[in-house]
């Protein structure tokens, strides 16, 4: 039977998993690096800033105009960008089109790990793009971790294991 629907609840499209984000704001810390999540889907918007949100300031852009905005605006201190955004827009385009890369990238994708190997990585690397995060439902430590690399800044302490 699914989950009783509530407002602030987000459900995964693929696998149907609902959960409750967390719903506590957090005041802005300065210094703190900032964070845009290229993302469409609610569910892993959700998830990353589940992830990333007590460390980071995070911004969040569903559409490339979005992001672009975001980008040209400056203040990015790393970006996690999807592949594939709604209605085909392509995520790779904010590497290929000005502003061009501002800042580290981070790859979130669903897409299967093999072609992320061998050309394809080739492409990637060549377009700007530094390291991948696969999408799924126990990402959040691998995804605090590479974020935490990316930006040189010592390693979230086990903040996932109990």
């Amino acid at each position: 039977a699914p989950a009783p629907s509530n407002a602030s609840e987000v459900c995964c499209p693929r696998c149907n998993l609902h959960f409750i984000p967390d719903q506590k704001t957090k005041p802005k810390i300065l210094g703190r690096p900032t964070l845009l999540i290229v993302e469409d889907m609610e569910y892993f918007v959700e998830i990353a800033r589940g992830a990333l949100a007590g460390r980071y300031e995070v911004k969040i852009a569903r559409t490339l105009d979005e992001a672009r905005a975001l980008l040209i605006r400056g203040g990015i201190d790393l970006m996690l960008l999807d592949i594939t955004l709604e209605k085909g827009e392509d995520g790779l385009r904010l590497l290929r089109e000005p502003p061009g890369k501002t800042c580290p990238v981070l790859l979130f994708t669903a897409q299967d790990e093999s072609d992320m190997y061998g050309d394809g990585w080739d492409k990637l690397r060549a377009l700007g793009v530094d390291d991948v995060v696969i999408k799924g439902m126990n990402m959040n430590e691998t995804l605090s971790r590479k974020v935490a690399e990316m930006l040189g800044e010592p390693l979230p302490q086990d903040a996932y294991r109990r």
